[in-house]
């Protein structure tokens, strides 16, 4: 017999299935991720801190509630930042000075997939790779919403892209994730050659009364493949009821 050990691991939730977490910034602009926390015998709230990013990255971070288990995670890279990267280490630790734990990332990649998608060959770090990439042709602005989302309602959030001249691509915009008791469309697009588009946001009747951070991502194809941006995050009030 042993005695009891609590313990914490970081993972990086996938933005989308079977898609593993690739970080890339373009200069000037911003990515986000999700970021969970397993814990194991013990409770409490989280803080969140990377260590080693590139230089001219910066992270934008929550702490992590008692009653949740990943957070949005905003990089964004300043406008000079040269094109680098780093293997970055993500560290978590109890808000409760007298809990002494450490926990530190442990991420499965898939790097085989066979038939329906089962994992054939994967790989296990305990580092992200975070780069610096060339600018993108396009940014996204949130306009963050000035009533609350109420409980069994819906709210129109108004996404804003700004182009580089002569980029005219339709861009695809999504939720980086739904807050608990939170419904989103997730096939929404600003069409080619136009500037704004709305997400439908909804409220289930009996979602949690709170605030909560928000990030929206934005796609599109520039030459021969996607790039992925991020709004900067906004507070999203939920559900009020009247």
């Amino acid at each position: 017999m042993t005695p009891v050990q609590p313990t914490l691991t970081l993972g990086l939730t996938e933005r989308a299935q079977y898609t593993d977490v690739t970080l890339p910034v373009p200069q000037g602009n911003r990515t986000a991720m999700l970021i969970s926390a397993q814990r194991a015998d013990f409770g409490g709230d989280l803080t969140i801190e990377l260590k080693d990013l590139p230089p001219g990255v910066t992270a934008e971070l929550l702490p992590m509630a008692a009653n949740r288990n990943e957070i949005p995670v905003l990089l964004t890279a300043a406008p000079g930042a040269a094109p680098a990267g780093a293997l970055v280490d993500a560290v978590g630790r109890p808000v409760d000075v007298n809990v002494k734990i450490d926990g530190h990332l442990r991420q499965k990649t898939s790097l085989v997939r066979g038939q329906n998608n089962i994992d054939v060959w994967t790989c296990t770090t305990e580092r992200m790779a975070v780069s610096v990439a060339a600018e993108a042709p396009f940014k996204i602005e949130v306009v963050e919403p000035k009533v609350p989302l109420v409980r069994d309602g819906a709210m129109d959030l108004k996404v804003v892209a700004t182009r580089k001249e002569g980029f005219t691509a339709p861009i695809g915009v999504r939720m980086l994730y739904n807050p608990p008791g939170v419904g989103s469309s997730g096939s929404i697009v600003i069409p080619e050659g136009q500037n704004e588009a709305v997400i439908p946001l909804t409220a289930n009747g009996a979602a949690e009364v709170q605030k909560c951070k928000i990030v929206v991502l934005g796609e599109a194809t520039v030459g021969d493949g996607p790039v992925l941006v991020a709004s900067q995050m906004v507070t999203l009030t939920w559900p009020s009821s009247f």
